[in-house]
Formats: C-alpha cells, sequence, structure tokens
C-alpha cells in the first residue's frame, strides 16, 4: 500500500514510455515485501531532475538516454567503475550524498556471454554514446577480445571513447571508423553490437545496418528490447547469425540496481518473470 512511508524510484530518460523498468523492479519491492513503488520520468532536462531528486527525497532513481554521460555533472560523486566508463546508469544515496554507479557493463556482460565466447574475438560496436561506453569497457573488463572496432558517426566521440579505453587498458586492439565502412570492417569481424537507439520504438523499421552487409553466421546483439525483435535482429537471423535482444541486459543489470538501492538480494526469478510477462504483453 502507497502511503507517506513510500520510497519512491524511478527511472529517467527521453524517452521513457516504453521502459519495462517499473515492471521489474515494482514487482521485486513486493516479492521482498518493501514499501517502495518505481515510476517513469520523461526527462529532457537532466540537471533539473537531478535537483528534484534531492528536493524531493527520491529513494534511488535509473538513468537512461539521453542522459547517462551529462548527468555525471550533478552527482556528489560516481563510483571506481563509473568513472572509468564515463558514463552512469544508476543514482542512490550515500552518506546522505548523492552517487551514481554503472550496472549496464555488468548486465551486458552477462547477457552476451551466455550466448557466445569472446575471448580472442573481434568486436565491432556500433555507437560512441553512454551505453557504448559501458559496453566497451566490460569486454575488456571481464575478458580478452582480439580486437575492437567502434564504429560512430562523430569522429571526435569515437577517438575520445578510443582514449578512454586506453587509459584503462593500454595493450588493447582498438580501432574506429564511420559508418561508410561497415562494408569493409563487418566481414572481419565476429561480433556485432548494436548501442545506438536506431530500431527504437517507434521507429521499428529502421536498422543501423543493412542486411547485405551482415555476414552469415557471427553473434549479433542489440541493446534495444522494444521492440523484441529489432529490423538489425531480423536482418541477422535470415543470415543465420545468433541473435541476442537487449532484454537480459536490461533483466541483469536491473538486479544490480535493486541490490545497490536496498542492499537486499533480488529476486531474480520474480523480476525475469515480470520482464517475460512485458515481452509477451
Amino acid at each position: 500500500m502507497i502511503n507517506a512511508h513510500t520510497q519512491v524510484y524511478g527511472i529517467i530518460g527521453h524517452p521513457v514510455r516504453h521502459s519495462f523498468s517499473p515492471a521489474l523492479h515494482n514487482a521485486a519491492f513486493q516479492a521482498c515485501g518493501l514499501n517502495a513503488v518505481y515510476v517513469a520520468f520523461d526527462v529532457e532536462n537532466i540537471e533539473n531532475a537531478i535537483r528534484g531528486i534531492r528536493a524531493l527525497g527520491i529513494a534511488g532513481a535509473s538513468v537512461t538516454i539521453p542522459h547517462k554521460v551529462e548527468a555525471i555533472r550533478f552527482l556528489d560523486d560516481i563510483t571506481d567503475l563509473a568513472q572509468k566508463i564515463g558514463a552512469i546508469n544508476t543514482i542512490y544515496w550515500e552518506n546522505g550524498k548523492l552517487k551514481g554507479d554503472n550496472t549496464d557493463a555488468y548486465g551486458f556482460y552477462e547477457s552476451l556471454s551466455r550466448h557466445t565466447s569472446i575471448t580472442d574475438k573481434h568486436v565491432v560496436v556500433l555507437g560512441s554514446g553512454g551505453a557504448s561506453l559501458a559496453v566497451c569497457f566490460a569486454l575488456f573488463a571481464y575478458d580478452s577480445p582480439k580486437k575492437l572496432t567502434i564504429i560512430a558517426r562523430n569522429q571526435e566521440s569515437r577517438n575520445n571513447l578510443r582514449e578512454r579505453l586506453l587509459a584503462s587498458f593500454p595493450h588493447a586492439l582498438i580501432e574506429t571508423a564511420n559508418f561508410e565502412s561497415l562494408a569493409t570492417i563487418l566481414p572481419k569481424g565476429d561480433v556485432l553490437v548494436n548501442t545506438t537507439p536506431v530500431g527504437m520504438f517507434p521507429h521499428e523499421d529502421v536498422s543501423p545496418v543493412e542486411e547485405s552487409l551482415i555476414p552469415s553466421g557471427i553473434t549479433v546483439m542489440d541493446l534495444i528490447y522494444h521492440p523484441l525483435e529489432t529490423k538489425l535482429l531480423t536482418f541477422a537471423k535470415q543470415k543465420h547469425c545468433t541473435t541476442v535482444n537487449g532484454a537480459e541486459m536490461l533483466l541483469f543489470q536491473a538486479t544490480r540496481q535493486f541490490e545497490i538501492w536496498t542492499g537486499e538480494k533480488a529476486p531474480f526469478d520474480v523480476m525475469e518473470k515480470a520482464l517475460q510477462k512485458c515481452l509477451r504483453s
């Protein structure tokens, strides 16, 4: 029952109407008997949103596109992991200070590693934003790919990401390129990961990569989970690729968030059941 003692959590982003996070976290709160509620905040101005968290005493928040990098500026502190990645997706209180963490890296690796090994593989990542930061960091923090190629339109952004990664992993083989180079790069790749919002609801008919450019038999992961099968994954299936959608990553990163906020072990099965219900609806 919601009352004066109910703790409020939420997701901050734009857009967020498609988010499954409220269903996952509310199911977890109920299963653990916690007087808490999780809601969606569609926010364009992240500075004002974080001021609102402070003013209203919001207990914690998820941060999603497009605020994962900019949000850092308005927090009191961030974890070492978030500092290295350069992006956050989780806001919580610690000793009276508003702190940021990143559970995307953990969620991404736990999900992808269930479907393929990336050890000694050439991984191609599309995008250089906040989600890409977490994905690229996770590749080297949790495993040892042979090579990483970052594909992004903004040259400065992709080069900055490469330099950030090399600061933590100086011996990593990392290259960058623009989308016009996909035709020559993808045939040499083993794993393709889309971290861009291209293909996300309500633009489900768009793919960041043409079907003809996807090599047969590689692993293709799209961080988007709504729709469950993006145009990119549809193309990949037609090329007999192993496909991974963003739903598992959402689940794993959400369980880690729950534990940061509450100090309790996340009810994984309950949250997975809530996610599956959302995916079927």
